[in-house]
């Protein structure tokens, strides 16, 4: 993981590559820092608001 400012940090999975695909060697995926050495995925569009837990289709 990559620390970012606040509470997000950069998940980054290396990927298998066969016959050339995919074409790239690592995905990385936002996601927030729990405090614990673990991380929720986070992968909105940059500038969505945050999930509305409690009426989660908006």
């Amino acid at each position: 993981m990559t620390n970012l400012d606040g509470p997000y940090v950069t998940v980054h999975f290396r990927l298998e590559i066969e016959d050339d695909w995919p074409p790239a060697s690592v995905e990385n995926l936002r996601a927030v820092d729990q405090g614990d050495g673990t991380a929720r995925l986070d992968n909105r569009r940059t500038g969505q608001p945050p999930l509305n837990r409690e009426n989660p289709a908006h």
